[in-house]
């Protein structure tokens, strides 16, 4: 295979070395994997850093290990391909399906010079395929970070409807992430463009999402509410029977909430008959539900038996990722009977099964409470070292109500001690932090940050 120098066009040779690059790096691929048996890895490598050009014959050799055209790789005019681009973010809005060579055309085209309605469907789509597809939050986050290089702050009218399911889209990513303040940002700017939308479903899913986050970041829960009536009575009215499913069990859990456990019993009784027996994912968030009221019924042993039952659920449907949330709550009842070896027990279990990066709040959560077994122990230093770096780490990654809470304990724990000093140190970090979730809260409200 022949290399030839470059000539003094050299910004489009490199333009294409990198493209390479980017194509390899996007499909996980070593040099060596994507030149065995076509060139020497010497050779891809001097293309990739711009040192010569890739002969044709290499181009279309690798192409197909890359998923795309060897034109695709030399091309320079960038209006057919804006115009593909659209009909791929389309055509995965309207039916969720993307192929190898889509991915691998838009990651090729993610840093190439495009119009922002472009950049906003293309971003939009790839942040939406690695959630919803692959459950990849990291990849999704990468193309999130890429997005803010590219998507203007400014949103021309005529693209409102791109910029509201892409908003939906950031949204969702941070909710994923437990990042309830961020997720709560991207909501309410979607919402703003929400008249502008002619997709009722789209609509009340969004309005289902809002309800979430305003309740985990809210103590009233009477707006999480509302907003989920109004998710319900668009469901039922397109009679989206999984979605009046899911938003039932969210009902259930606001009444939960707010110690209605009559209201939440009869609400989740209502989605436990609405909901096919193959169902199981919806079974399991149905059974762990009925523990949490059982749990504040003070009814243990009926909650016990929810938590395992919706273990076994989640278990028969592929959902392992989400038994860590009822071995929370075994984790609690047991320490409110003070069986310490099935607390041990269960917590590591949920420590074992975590995704500490992509669930950064349970894994604060549950690492204050084996914080606590080193009190119970009697090893009050490491006890007091753990909790100030949890405490630290909460406020650093967002979670700041976590933080209030485990704040106001080691404030407490120090009071009665009679360290008053450390004391009052804890309780003005409580209301230090009470007051940025407070100013964090109202300005994603207004809608008026996007830094963060």
């Amino acid at each position: 295979m022949i290399a030839f120098p470059l000539q003094q066009d050299r910004g489009n040779h490199m333009d294409i070395g990198e493209k390479i690059r980017q194509l390899r790096l996007h499909k996980k691929l070593t040099q060596r994997e994507l030149v065995e048996g076509i060139s020497s890895i010497t050779y891809l490598s001097r293309i990739e850093t711009g040192d010569i050009n890739p002969s044709l014959s290499f181009l279309e050799e690798i192409s197909g290990r890359l998923d795309v055209q060897a034109a695709d790789l030399l091309d320079k005019d960038n209006s057919d391909a804006a115009e593909r681009i659209l009909h791929i973010s389309e055509r995965y809005r309207c039916k969720q399906t993307l192929t190898e060579a889509d991915l691998s055309f838009l990651n090729l085209h993610t840093s190439e010079m495009h119009s922002t309605e472009t950049y906003v469907k293309m971003y939009t789509t790839l942040i939406r395929y690695y959630l919803d597809q692959e459950k990849d939050v990291e990849t999704s986050e990468q193309y999130y970070v890429q997005s803010r290089h590219f998507v203007p702050l400014t949103v021309p009218d005529e693209l409102a409807t791109d910029y509201y399911f892409y908003y939906i889209s950031c949204g969702n990513l941070f909710y994923l992430k437990q990042d309830y303040i961020k997720a709560n940002h991207y909501y309410c700017l979607a919402e703003q463009f929400s008249n502008h939308v002619d997709d009722a479903i789209a609509q009340a899913k969004l309005y289902l999402n809002i309800s979430l986050v305003k309740k985990e970041m809210m103590e009233d829960k009477y707006i999480s509410l509302v907003y989920a009536q109004k998710a319900y009575e668009i469901f039922r009215e397109k009679q989206e029977e999984h979605m009046m499913i899911n938003t039932l069990i969210i009902m259930g859990v606001l009444f939960h909430l707010t110690k209605n456990y009559k209201k939440s019993l009869n609400i989740l009784h209502e989605a436990m008959q609405q909901t096919p027996a193959d169902d199981k994912l919806s079974l399991g968030l149905i059974l762990y539900n009925f523990g949490r009221v059982y749990v504040g019924e003070k009814e243990f042993s009926k909650a016990i038996e929810h938590f395992q039952l919706s273990i076994e659920r989640y278990r028969e449907c592929g959902e392992e990722h989400r038994i860590t949330y009822p071995y929370l709550r075994l984790i609690e009842v047991y320490t409110e009977l003070k069986d310490w070896n099935q607390v041990e027990s269960y917590l590591g279990k949920a420590m074992q099964g975590l995704d500490s990066k992509n669930m950064s709040y349970m894994h604060l959560k549950l690492l204050s409470i084996q914080a606590r077994f080193f009190l119970l122990r009697g090893n009050e230093n490491r006890y007091e070292r753990e909790m100030q770096k949890i405490i630290e780490s909460g406020a650093i990654e967002g979670h700041l109500k976590l933080s209030i809470q485990l704040a106001s304990q080691l404030a407490h724990h120090y009071y009665e001690k009679r360290a008053y000093k450390k004391s009052a140190n804890y309780f003005k970090l409580v209301s230090d932090y009470n007051d940025q979730l407070t100013k964090l809260m109202i300005n994603n409200d207004e809608a008026t940050i996007w830094e963060f």
